[in-house]
């Protein structure tokens, strides 16, 4: 056999370079955590490949954890020996990493050793596999190093590459490929049945590092202990290849087919209600006809009774017109009558003299009135933001006297007149004072927030440059300076604090006043003593940079050291106000210092101490402005900006009450004046209408009232007979209008009648109107009770409209599902048939034609040609082989449950057998297989396998069915005949005999640990086994199994009829485990190691024991597996003593 005999490893976990030997069975043990599973990670970097792609095909560290526990444990990590979860945690920063395994052919001596080089660097995220290599040479662990300055150290790749060329002799040993190594590994290690297969190796092998049951056992036995063996039949293959290809060809016809028979659904649907469309159109305009004919009928009713209206109305007018002409005559003889009496003349003439009076009077009063009511109206006011005026009290009798003098119209004495008018001129002569005095104030006000706000802008443009806010006397002194001509700098603009976490302190030390000093040039510091003097702004510093410019530098340690800037006379400025202080953390460290000062604002200042309050960041007035402090400023400008908008709107309606009040205030006795004048002559028109009044009422006599009453009645009566025929006229007018109106209606609605016929007719014309579906329709439409034909014309518009929008959108999804069909199927319309909807299906209607009587039928021809080619080699030679690989599958089986056979029991007096069921799917295609092998392909005089089952075709088809490609048929796979299970039998000690207990499938997930594990191990030594082409008799090539976690949570006698199965399968077993096991372990292992780490260290001791074979069947001797006598020798001793004492009992 190739056995596994040691393993080298430079610069891999926490070793540096070790050499471990490995016997036929080799165990590593410890406790969790001591790096135990390294070298087996080793093992498998190289037994993959070093291939970390996730998969089937990659290594798979921690393999036995759950795949939720995402462990990091990976090549690079191994390589930068890294030991805890940090990244830092490593005992390298890079590593040129070897793992060498070196194997031994047992019977004839020769050495191959296979390996991975892998470079790895902390600042890099992924490793770097330099090189695989396989050589039929002992690669010692000097050969992977070299000497540089007294020290070993890894050799370069290069020069080991090179190495590695010199000593093949031609042969190829050197891999990058993953794949291709693992091959060529496999080929160096093979036994006399030929190399495994890769796929089969490789899922073994994993099989055994990750032994769960995440698939069924089922699935589990089928893809990792029976190899894929695929039907490589060439014939069948191109058979097959060329069924599937006019499957793939009928498919696509049909499917051609069928897509365009969707579409033509789609184009039929959309004819069909466009025809509806057109019909109820065509229905609709019928229905106007109705409604035509009704509306001619109802205008010439109207026009009847609108003729029978105009000759009712010239009657009345005529006899209106005689009623006027007899009333005009009688006025004229009562007028004559009237104007005969001889007080008639001089009554005319008082008339209108008293007319004349009487206006002058309603002038003078109006006047008179409009004057006084003016002085109401301007005290009769509040003033603007004075609750209540100071005059409110005078102003309030002043116009209460005023509306009780004007109260009805009159006005009373001439002097009570004056008197209300004096205290009415002298109330608004205080009440302007005190509104001229109220807009000063308000001036004052406005004054005083404009400048406020004029500050406020300048400091938002200063924080918009990123400086902070300058307080009122600062910024006062700026704008007094600039205005002068001097330019000055706040000291704060100026400098910085360079440790914030101090700046609270500093800040609160030094004050507002300090770091909002303005630094002026130093040419200009007589020039800012002189405006500052006589600026009035008080508090304000200037500093003067010819008193600050050369200093020393501050001492290390001290509060100033932490102030720095642009200018350093601003930079001075500020640390002269800290001269020594030193800065403190501790209370010690203040109290050895004169001057001290912490960052949280204790202050030792010689001999006296004091707590300053940190400044709020918000408030700093060095370094940017905070946000809290921008959007603070932001609102006190909106707010100022409020209030100067609110003071000029007062101003100005003071300015306007002022005004009002302007015409009363002054010259109060030329004002008196005015208005007793316009009161005299209200007087002298009032005697004036008295008199003329007297005067005409002399004149009218009782016979003069008369004379006066008869002819005013009979005009008045002439008025009423006038009004009468006006109406009447204007009625005649009227029913003339209507009639004429009535006339044209009918002559309107007769044209609309004959153009809705003519339009009616040509509706029914139009193409795709369906003259049973309108009849139809109509009689549906008129057997609805209440409908009117507008109703009814309105109806089918709508149904007409939404059929055609149904017709549209249908025809919009054909055309859609055509452009799609065309380019799906590449297929090309002719030009100007993809604008019409129509030609586009008549274009289909035709290729459906073609595709039916041509593609399909010929395709379909061919497809069964090449099925009966199909049929006909699988007779004669797909089914041999087949039948080939069934048998290996049964030899596979076999070879397997005769290990178990000869292994003892398990727990229970458990064993475990292989089981094969045939599919009831498959049976009568499997039998036609056996009959071919055992009679032949052709019939004979023996008779023959018969005709090929139906099961053969169904599979055939099957394979033809869109994605089927990645569905396992037994046509490409022998092990789809069959459902695998795992027999759980138990076996009586007495008589040797076996009872079938249960199937595994069924007992996963509900026995205990144990119960689990142990057929995980039987179908992975079966896997390894069948994968390493493995037969009993047979001794050569690779037998390998890597196993880590090995048996936990399995008792004694699990163990070792696990250990006995592996014997008699031949495997080399190479675990990691806690060591809990170790006492059953012994009797089977060659050697083992026991393995610590320290933690503080972080250095690994693997200590090595060889376990000789006298000490292995020492261990033996106790295992009653091993020594079956035993059992039965305590049975009759526990037995006989009990037996002679029943004995002496019945004596």
């Amino acid at each position: 056999m190739k056995k596994l005999i040691r393993i080298r490893v430079v610069q891999f976990f926490l070793y540096e370079m070790r050499d471990v030997n490995v016997g036929m069975n080799c165990g590593i043990f410890g406790a969790n955590g001591s790096g135990k599973s390294s070298l087996l990670d080793a093992v498998q970097i190289v037994m993959l490949g070093a291939n970390e792609s996730r998969g089937s095909a990659g290594v798979a560290f921690n393999a036995q954890a759950d795949e939720s526990n995402h462990n990091s444990r990976n090549i690079r990590s191994y390589c930068l020996g890294q030991y805890g979860d940090s990244p830092d945690a490593r005992v390298r920063d890079s590593a040129n990493t070897y793992i060498t395994l070196v194997w031994q052919d047992t019977a004839t001596q020769e050495i191959v050793s296979t390996g991975v080089c892998i470079y790895v660097s902390a600042d890099r995220e992924k490793s770097d596999v330099q090189g695989r290599y396989a050589i039929p040479a002992d690669l010692t662990l000097d050969d992977h190093l070299e000497l540089v300055d007294g020290e070993y150290r890894p050799r370069p790749w290069s020069s080991f590459r090179q190495m590695l060329s010199q000593r093949a002799h031609g042969e190829e040993v050197l891999f990058h490929d993953s794949e291709r190594f693992v091959n060529a590994m496999l080929f160096r290690l093979r036994g006399a049945r030929g190399a495994p297969r890769l796929d089969a190796y490789r899922q073994a092998f994993r099989f055994g590092l990750r032994m769960r049951f995440d698939k069924s056992v089922d699935d589990i036995v089928r893809h990792q202990v029976l190899e894929t063996r695929p039907t490589n039949i060439k014939r069948f293959k191109e058979v097959l290849h060329t069924f599937q290809e006019m499957a793939a060809l009928v498919r696509s016809v049909q499917a051609k087919l069928d897509e365009a028979e969707l579409i033509e659904t789609d184009f039929a649907d959309a004819h069909r209600r466009h025809s509806h469309s057109v019909s109820l159109a065509a229905l609709a305009q019928t229905a106007e006809l109705e409604v035509a004919n009704e509306a001619v009928t109802a205008a010439e009713e109207a026009e009847g009774r609108a003729t029978a209206a105009l000759d009712a109305a010239n009657a009345r007018r005529e006899e209106a017109d005689g009623r006027v002409q007899t009333a005009e005559r009688l006025a004229r003889d009562s007028a004559n009558e009237r104007d005969k009496h001889a007080s008639h003349a001089d009554a005319a003439l008082l008339r209108e003299s008293l007319t004349g009076a009487q206006k002058r009077l309603t002038e003078q009063r109006t006047g008179l009135h409009r004057s006084i009511s003016a002085i109401g109206r301007a005290i009769d006011v509040q003033i603007p933001g004075k609750l209540v005026a100071d005059s409110a009290e005078t102003t309030g009798l002043a116009f209460k006297d005023i509306h009780a003098l004007l109260e009805g119209n009159k006005v009373g004495s001439r002097d009570a007149v004056e008197s209300t008018v004096r205290k009415a001129l002298r109330a608004a002569k205080l009440l302007s004072n005190e509104v001229f005095e109220e807009m000063q104030g308000v001036g004052r006000d406005q004054s005083a927030a404009e400048a406020e706000l004029a500050e406020v802008r300048e400091n938002q443009e200063r924080i918009a440059k990123g400086k902070p806010a300058l307080d009122g006397q600062a910024a006062a002194l700026k704008r007094v300076l600039a205005h002068a001509g001097v330019d000055a700098t706040p000291v704060c603009d100026l400098v910085r604090v360079d440790d914030p976490d101090w700046q609270p302190a500093i800040e609160s030390y030094l004050g507002v006043s300090n770091m909002q000093a303005l630094l002026v040039d130093q040419a200009d510091e007589r020039q800012a003593f002189r405006v500052s003097r006589q600026a009035g702004v008080y508090e304000a510093k200037v500093v003067m940079p010819s008193k600050f410019a050369n200093r020393s530098s501050p001492r290390r340690g001290t509060v100033a050291e932490l102030i720095s800037g642009n200018s350093a006379a601003a930079v001075n400025y500020l640390r002269s106000k800290f001269g020594d202080t030193q800065r403190a953390e501790t209370e010690d460290e203040c109290f050895s210092h004169r001057f001290a000062m912490t960052k949280d604002g204790m202050l030792m200042a010689d001999g006296e101490m004091v707590r300053k309050k940190p400044t709020d960041p918000a408030l700093f007035k060095i370094g940017p402005t905070s946000t809290a402090t921008r959007s603070s400023i932001a609102d006190r400008a909106r707010k100022l900006q409020d209030q100067v908008d609110a003071l000029k709107d007062r101003y100005a309606k003071l300015k306007v009450l002022l005004n009002n009040l302007g015409p009363f205030v002054g010259g109060e006795q030329d004002k008196v004046h005015e208005i007793l004048e316009a009161f005299d002559r209200v007087a002298k028109e009032a005697d004036d209408e008295a008199d003329l009044t007297r005067r005409l009422q002399a004149l009218d006599t009782e016979e003069y009232r008369q004379l006066v009453k008869a002819a005013d009645d009979a005009q008045a009566a002439v008025n009423t007979a006038r009004q009468q025929l006006l109406a009447a006229v204007q009625a005649v007018g009227a029913a003339e209008t209507a009639c004429q109106q009535k006339v044209e209606e009918t002559k309107k609605r007769q044209a609309w009648a004959v153009t809705q016929k003519g339009i009616a007719e040509a509706t029914r014309l139009v193409a795709g109107y369906d003259a049973d579906y309108v009849s139809d329709q109509w009689e549906k439409l008129l057997t609805r009770q209440s409908l009117s034909f507008p109703e009814i014309a309105a109806d089918c518009k709508r149904r007409s409209s939404r059929a055609e929008e149904d017709s549209r959108q249908k025809a919009s999804n054909a055309m859609q599902k055509l452009s799609a069909f065309l380019v799906r199927h590449n297929e090309f319309m002719p030009a100007g048939t993809q604008d019409d909807w129509r030609s586009a299906r008549a274009w289909l209607d035709v290729r459906v034609v073609i595709l039916n009587e041509t593609g399909l039928r010929e395709n379909r021809a061919r497809m069964e040609d090449a099925l009966s080619a199909a049929k006909s080699t699988f007779r004669n030679d797909v089914a041999v082989a087949l039948h080939e690989h069934l048998e290996w599958l049964s030899d596979t089986m076999n070879r397997m449950n005769e290990a178990l056979r000869l292994a003892p029991m398990f727990t229970n007096n458990e064993r475990y057998q292989f089981r094969t069921h045939i599919r009831p799917a498959y049976a009568v295609l499997l039998k036609f297989i056996k009959d071919v092998a055992q009679y032949g392909p052709t019939e004979d005089l023996l008779g023959g396998a018969g005709e090929l089952p139906k099961e053969f075709e169904d599979l055939m088809r099957e394979k033809t069915v869109a994605g089927a490609a990645a569905v396992k048929s037994p046509l490409d796979d022998y092990r789809e005949f069959i459902d695998f299970d795992i027999e759980v039998l138990r076996e009586e000690a007495a008589t040797g005999a076996t009872k079938h207990i249960g199937w595994l499938s069924k007992r996963v997930g509900s026995g205990s640990g144990g119960e689990h594990r142990a057929p995980l191990y039987v179908i992975a030594g079966a896997a390894l086994s069948s994968a390493y082409r493995l037969e009993r008799g047979d001794d050569t090539g690779l037998r390998l199994l890597v196993i880590d976690e090995a048996f936990i949570k399995m008792d004694p006698r699990n163990i070792v009829a696990t250990m006995r199965y592996f014997e008699e399968l031949g495997l080399q077993v190479f675990m990691a485990s806690t060591g809990d096991a170790l006492g059953s372990l012994t009797a089977f292992l060659d050697r083992y190691y026991d393995i610590m780490r320290d933690a503080e260290s972080n250095v690994v001791v693997l200590e090595g024991h060889d376990v000789t074979v006298e000490t292995r069947e020492m261990f033996r001797a106790d295992l009653p597996e091993f020594n079956p006598e035993l059992v039965e020798a305590e049975i009759r001793r526990q037995y006989q003593p009990r037996a002679g004492a029943a004995e002496g009992v019945a004596a």
